[in-house]
């Protein structure tokens, strides 16, 4: 069956498993925060209900996905867990992952016993509280594997212009000051990896003005710029 009527759920196209997953929201017909996960598999025109596979994220609403792992699998992070104004956002992380035809949810972490697992558990190795915010993903032939986190509401439910890396092989989180032209806090924008930039568009500010600017950051030198009023570098 298609999926629900949805509202702030997330969508993702997992190419490598020709397949496209659509996860969580808010259910139009019952008003509860759904953990659903329907999966589109393109071959054959079919949608599949996945919401029973084990270690799957809690049911949330405002949250970010993104493809990593060269289009194998699709990061989650972040949203919140309740309708209550004043709810404060979540730091969750999972990883829908496709194996041989078959989807499962798994956890980011290192590996037991290593001096990453120390790492990440401090707490400024730790993924951010966030909602409303973006993921944009860097593959490996680009340079490190990252995932590139921005805006949203931060931990203390104020839209921010916070910029984390995760480094998906070390599974650490970084809080990163970019240089170049900031953009302003904002939340409910979009993002999308063009080329070697991270193009930044709309959203709403502090007092909820929608925005009508774009961004973009240069990924390798984590450098922004106005591609309305100067020249961005190649």
């Amino acid at each position: 069956p298609p999926p629900r009527r949805l509202l702030n759920s997330s969508v993702c196209v997992i190419p490598s498993a020709d397949r496209v997953a659509v996860f969580g929201g808010l259910d139009a017909e019952t008003k509860q925060i759904s953990r659903g996960l329907y999966v589109l598999e393109l071959s054959k025109n079919k949608w599949v209900d996945l919401s029973d596979l084990e270690d799957g994220p809690n049911p949330c609403i405002e949250h970010a996905v993104t493809e990593v792992d060269a289009g194998r699998s699709m990061l989650l992070h972040g949203g919140r867990f309740s309708l209550e104004p004043d709810t404060l956002p979540s730091s969750q992380v999972r990883k829908l992952e496709c194996t041989n035809g078959k989807m499962r949810w798994s956890q980011i972490k290192p590996e037991p016993g290593t001096a990453l697992e120390y790492i990440c558990d401090s707490q400024l190795a730790r993924p951010p509280v966030r909602r409303n915010h973006t993921l944009c993903s860097r593959g490996a032939s680009d340079g490190a594997a990252c995932v590139y986190i921005f805006g949203g509401h931060n931990d203390r439910n104020e839209v921010c212009a916070d910029l984390t890396v995760f480094d998906i092989e070390r599974c650490v989180f970084l809080a990163v000051d970019a240089a170049g032209a900031q953009p302003i806090p904002r939340a409910y924008h979009t993002a999308v990896k063009l080329g070697p930039y991270m193009a930044v568009y709309g959203g709403i500010n502090a007092t909820g003005i929608p925005i009508g600017e774009l961004r973009l950051l240069h990924l390798p030198t984590l450098l922004w710029s106005n591609p309305s009023s100067q020249a961005i570098p190649p």
